[in-house]
């Protein structure tokens, strides 16, 4: 009973000192030195512990020595472990990441894209352009942060993507052209934050920046157009003027 509640302790203090840790590692990009104060962390507290007579310390017999045999077989150990602080070849390997990508990556992208897909349905039809981008813009940080702290980073690429997808491709058209609120409204009112965003976001998505160049096309060329109209109908009524006034001389 004893050793089974202090496996599931230590298999709980374990799943968050390695959420920590690897959220460490992606500030502090040094997994050796990591590694080596985790080292001198647990050294120091055994010492304490013999020190304080909080653990007694173990007495060993020259019989109990380890033998050379012994000490050999540790060796490749010691070296995987080595070599997983060093470069993280553990998270990298080629089986790793095969059987990531065939039994959970798939069900993970499915899923993320089934979710996206019924949150951008709603938002199309109660946001404006600007706040469902904002809402857009907040998703995919939360997905990043979420890659880094539970996922290996190759999966962060195809996850964004299938987010992007659903939130900024499907409905791109409909979001950009909003009659208040979409592109043509942001230009017109110089809203220039919400363009900014609209741009850092579409320019992520290949071709992305196309179908916002659209938009503005249509902006420029309605807005010169109603100058031209505007000039023509100035010259135009001028001319009238000029009839009317010199018509009772003629």
């Amino acid at each position: 009973m004893q050793l089974g509640a202090m496996f599931a302790i230590w298999y709980i203090l374990n799943i968050y000192f390695n959420i920590f840790n690897k959220q460490v590692l992606k500030v502090y990009t040094f997994p050796a030195t990591v590694t080596a104060f985790h080292f001198g962390c647990g050294t120091l507290m055994i010492l304490i512990m013999w020190a304080s007579n909080l653990y007694h310390r173990p007495k060993l017999t020259r019989s109990q020595w380890p033998t050379f045999w012994i000490v050999f077989s540790l060796i490749p150990v010691v070296g995987g472990v080595a070599l997983a602080s060093f470069t993280e070849a553990s998270f990298n390997c080629t089986i790793y990441s095969m059987c990531t990508q065939k039994f959970f990556e798939e069900d993970l992208l499915q899923d993320t894209s089934a979710y996206y897909s019924w949150k951008a349905s709603s938002w199309i039809e109660e946001d404006s352009c600007p706040e469902y981008m904002l809402k857009s813009e907040e998703c995919l940080r939360k997905e990043r942060e979420r890659v880094s702290h539970y996922l290996h980073s190759s999966s962060e690429t195809n996850l964004l993507e299938k987010v992007q997808h659903e939130l900024l491709v499907t409905y791109a058209n409909r979001l950009l052209e909003k009659e208040h609120s979409g592109c043509r409204a942001l230009l017109r009112d110089d809203k220039v934050e919400d363009l900014s965003r609209t741009y850092r976001l579409y320019c992520k998505i290949p071709r992305g920046l196309e179908l916002v160049a659209n938009v503005f096309k249509q902006h420029v060329t309605a807005e010169g157009t109603a100058l031209v109209q505007q000039a023509e109908d100035a010259v135009s009524n001028y001319v009238n003027f000029v009839v009317v006034l010199l018509h009772p001389i003629l």
